[in-house]
């Protein structure tokens, strides 16, 4: 017996001394996903990039992961795989981004993916989120053509551009950039340009540098034509003309594809006014003065207000549209419709809460909402309120880059009494758009917004 113990401890001994002994060190490993992108704003030209324990298994992404969009179903957002990473590219632009992995996901040894719960690990689908900002603005029409001869160059652009830290090649005498134009002006027409570093107001980073190259052939050129709409206080002027790249007012832009119209408002009615006109030509520069008198006093509303993401549910039953009467005539709504996206394919009358009340005086605020809705309860500032048949404000979300208007029958035609453009960005869920009387634009102080009362943007 003392001799099998002796033996036993003499082998043990020997195997310390020869090599080391050890317990096994491999455990098993969970497949799961352990490194996920920061939660930060994301942007349309970057990638998605979550690290799992172990290589993925390509074959099962299809089934396993699920893009989705709020407000939004069709979109190009590409999943793959990468090794250990699933990356996730070709985002939508200014959306809210749902991302679903469910069980299904497979790594490349076949394990089932896994997730971290208060138990240990389960089998749930693990859901996460991404808020997309706006894309850089790509080019959408050069002026008077990408390749023909001018001395005046327009671009105009998908998007608002900044030029502050801008730079063209060959540097041109005049840059003028306002909201989505940019117009370069040359004392002799370029045969290439370059610009480099030009941004957006709405995000970081610039734009990819813009290279055009242009032929020795001069588009046509001819004197413009100027024609003026007045109104009490306000005129727009339309010019027209071949070889018209662009024109000005004052501080005001219009790029100019064979026409376009600028206007001047804020005019005393019944007032003379005198407005110099610079047209920018393929050919050069010239200046029109043109004199004109506003009309007597007219009614004037305005789009004072906009929730397009509210935070209750459903969304649409919680959206509103105010309008506020800024003139000093009452405004009669009788004829006047919403229009969502301000091309005339959805647009729906205005539907009084009480019959007949189509009235809106000097400083008194209007609500307009969806037929399902039940806001107008919860306001006590006690506002005329209008519901539209859902084919405009609630039809299935109003987006945060849809423009509205109303437009109403004036002296047997349609006029577009107010507008608002949709470019405003600011706004988290649950807060409004604020337009106030001096133009500016803001999201609301208040989450819910406030509907039929004043809200003045901060200067």
């Amino acid at each position: 017996m003392h001799r099998s113990v002796a033996l036993l401890l003499a082998t043990l001994w020997c195997c310390v001394a020869c090599e080391k002994f050890s317990l096994p060190k491999d455990e098993y490993t969970y497949f799961e996903v352990v490194a996920t992108p920061e939660e930060r704003g994301w942007y349309p030209e970057e990638t998605l990039s979550f690290t799992f324990s172990a290589a993925l298994d390509a074959g099962s992404l299809a089934d396993a992961v699920t893009i989705a969009y709020e407000g939004d179903p069709v979109h190009a957002t590409a999943v793959t795989a990468d090794g250990d990473k699933l990356l996730v590219s070709g985002l939508l632009a200014d959306a809210t981004l749902t991302l679903t992995i469910e069980s299904a996901l497979k790594s490349a040894d076949h394990q089932p993916l896994v997730a971290k719960n208060d138990e240990g690990y389960g089998s749930e689908p693990q859901v996460f989120l991404f808020t997309i900002g706006p894309a850089f603005p790509a080019v959408a029409q050069v002026l008077p053509g990408d390749t023909l001869r001018s001395e005046n160059i327009a671009l105009k652009f998908t998007g608002p551009v900044d030029s502050a830290k801008m730079t063209v090649t060959p540097k041109p005498v005049e840059t003028v950039a306002q909201d989505d134009g940019l117009l370069l002006s040359f004392s002799s027409a370029p045969a290439k340009l370059t610009i480099a570093g030009l941004a957006s107001p709405l995000r970081p980073g610039t734009v990819p540098d813009i290279t055009l190259s242009f032929n020795n052939t001069a588009p046509a050129s001819a004197e413009p034509t100027v024609t003026e709409t007045i109104l009490d206080s306000a005129v727009s002027f339309t010019i027209e003309g071949d070889g018209l790249v662009a024109a000005a007012l004052d501080d005001a832009l219009a790029v100019c594809d064979g026409d376009c119209t600028l206007t001047r408002d804020g005019l005393d009615a019944g007032a003379d006014y005198s407005f110099d006109l610079v047209l920018y030509r393929t050919d050069g520069i010239t200046t029109v003065t043109r004199n004109v008198s506003t009309l007597p006093p007219a009614p004037h509303i305005m789009i004072s207000e906009v929730m397009h993401t509210p935070a209750g549910e459903p969304e649409k039953n919680w959206e509103f549209v105010e309008l506020y009467n800024f003139g000093t005539l009452d405004f009669d709504l009788t004829t006047c419709t919403l229009d969502d996206r301000a091309d005339g394919a959805g647009e729906d009358p205005l539907v009084p809460l009480v019959e007949g009340d189509v009235i809106l005086k000097p400083g008194e605020y209007a609500i307009i909402l969806g037929s399902e809705s039940t806001l107008h309860l919860t306001i006590d500032t006690d506002p005329h309120v209008y519901f539209v048949d859902d084919t405009t404000l609630a039809d299935g979300g109003l987006t945060s880059t849809e423009s509205v208007q109303i437009n109403c029958i004036v002296n047997e035609a349609i006029s577009r009494e107010a507008y608002y453009d949709g470019l405003f960005k600011g706004a988290d869920r649950g807060q409004s758009v604020v337009i106030d009387t001096q133009g500016r634009v803001c999201a609301s102080a208040e989450q819910g917004g406030t509907p039929g009362a004043a809200e003045t943007c901060p200067e």
